[in-house]
């Protein structure tokens, strides 16, 4: 009797451990999707502002040139220019989280398709 509560124990543990990491798994799917989602919404804001630059390099270049212009203009697009480079940091930090999310999804699925085998 002692061996059989040791087996029902040892696959109780088991099915608890596999829950547990399917519930983990699924944390991680959303979390995945909702990377996604602000991926998607950067490479938005990404299209946009390319869409927008040649515009804006032409305004740039006036401003520059002209002397009536107040300063706080070309100082507003030299701001605009540095926060675009964040912009684009912030995008590639985020895909580098989606990507590493993806693999550590993809470790989980595999650890449970071994478990249950």
């Amino acid at each position: 009797m002692n061996g059989m509560n040791a087996f029902a124990n040892g696959d109780a543990a088991y099915h608890r451990e596999l829950r547990h990491a399917e519930t983990y798994a699924k944390q991680a799917t959303e979390h995945e999707r909702q990377l996604q989602e602000h991926i998607d919404q950067l490479e938005k804001d990404v299209a946009h502002w390319k869409n927008n630059h040649a515009t804006e390099v032409r305004r740039a270049r006036i401003l520059k040139e002209r002397t009536d212009m107040p300063i706080e203009r070309v100082q507003a697009y030299e701001q605009w220019g540095k926060d675009q480079e964040r912009f684009q940091r912030e995008l590639a930090q985020a895909k580098e989280l989606m990507s590493n999310q993806k693999e550590l999804i993809m470790h989980l699925y595999k650890q449970l398709d071994e478990a249950k085998k």
